[in-house]
């Protein structure tokens, strides 16, 4: 087993460690039409009136030319950045309805999967056991696994809960309403120029599927975030009454961080805690060559301070079971990684989580590849480490 450590660790979490933590249950992005399929999420009304997807549908059917049962063949990524081109040039309400109603799509897929009483994360349960208190777990993921393991319901039940891992806790009392309503925040906190690692945090960039927020200017509620324990319908906001939206924000080139505040301040926080990493575990992200403001987000991390690497993905290795080969493609999407781990300290990879707990690595599981990473790395080392990029708000 591996030990813990006292350094700072950030892990850093994409859809593959949701999907390998539930066992294969939840879905990657490029996955989740077919899973929809299959929940019959996208199916109309028995009563003959239109659907609850409607615009989607007809938004999918005209760019695509792929209806939105056809869950295999359609792109998500794709449909995500058309939707988001014709509101930045077009701004028609089809594509406005078309998007609000692909983010419930969304929503709804993961709240079947997570009633279905077989989902559940014994990976993620361990990922907690191992955490210290100053570490931060980033997540791009929408899911509600790893809130769970750190103990969701029963902190937004009773924020005076002292849990035993605080990093959950710490978001809802410093990043959300709910935390805004208690008497630690009755006076606004202060500038700051020296951030302090010692705080661990629970960061979803992209917006969770329990997450419901106020768009509507002039309200005392816009921008703030509330999540909730039942999530199965939207709440009216109350303050203005007019319904909530969810917030989740799709991967895509414009994520639009600037138009919500919550995940603006939560981007800002990851690109300060990832400043002070000095152990980095990366499990189920593979840094898509198109997601820029993620790599701005990697290059705030100082490769002085870095001492270790930890890279948890079965995308380390390509080619068949019988004849396995390291894919120097995946690992060259995380060089200026790799090269701050190997100025300082050390690089490891595995080939999934229960490897990683298991302290076995590529070298361990395929002793003919020793040699070509030991190679691989070596000319990293030769490369001087990447300086990191200036953490300002105006960048995120």
């Amino acid at each position: 087993m591996i030990e813990k450590t006292s350094r700072k660790t950030i892990w850093l979490l994409g859809a593959g460690a949701s999907k390998s933590a539930s066992a294969g249950t939840l879905p990657v992005l490029l996955e989740i039409p077919s899973v929809a399929a299959k929940l019959g999420v996208h199916v109309a009304r028995s009563s003959g009136r239109p659907g609850p997807y409607e615009a989607l549908k007809a938004y999918v059917s005209d760019k695509f030319d792929v209806d939105l049962a056809q869950g295999p063949r359609l792109d998500l990524e794709a449909v995500l950045t058309m939707l988001d081109i014709d509101r930045a040039l077009d701004a028609a309400p089809a594509s406005g309805r078309a998007r609000a109603q692909l983010i419930r799509y969304l929503q709804d897929t993961f709240r079947r999967l997570h009633q279905n009483p077989t989902t559940s994360a014994p990976e993620y349960e361990k990922l907690v056991q191992r955490l210290g208190t100053s570490d931060t777990v980033i997540t791009f993921n929408w899911d509600l696994l790893l809130d769970n393991a750190l103990g969701r319901e029963a902190i937004l039940g009773d924020l005076t809960i002292k849990p035993n891992r605080p990093q959950y806790s710490a978001f809802v009392l410093d990043f959300t309403a709910l935390g805004d309503s208690t008497i630690g925040k009755l006076s606004l906190p202060k500038p700051f120029r020296r951030w302090d690692p010692e705080h661990g945090y629970f960061l979803k960039l992209h917006g969770s599927i329990d997450w419901v927020w106020c768009d509507r200017g002039g309200c005392k509620n816009a921008g703030r975030v509330f999540p909730m324990v039942k999530y199965g319908t939207r709440p009216a906001c109350g303050y203005c009454f007019e319904k909530m939206q969810w917030l989740i924000v799709p991967p895509t080139l414009n994520k639009r961080l600037l138009e919500t505040p919550i995940v603006r301040r939560l981007w800002n926080v990851a690109a300060r805690e990832l400043a002070q990493a000095e152990v980095l575990v990366v499990w189920g992200y593979s840094l898509p060559p198109t997601d820029f403001f993620s790599a701005w987000l990697l290059r705030t991390i100082s490769p002085q301070r870095l001492a270790q690497v930890i890279l948890i993905n079965p995308a380390l290795i390509r080619g068949s079971r019988k004849s396995p080969k390291l894919s120097r493609m995946f690992l060259n999407r995380f060089d200026h990684l790799l090269r701050s781990g190997m100025a300082n300290g050390s690089v490891h990879l595995h080939l999934t989580f229960a490897d990683y707990v298991d302290s076995l690595d590529l070298r361990g599981r395929y002793p003919h590849l020793v040699r070509e990473i030991d190679r691989y790395l070596a000319k990293l080392q030769q490369k001087p480490a990447s300086s990191p990029i200036p953490i300002s708000p105006g960048q995120v």
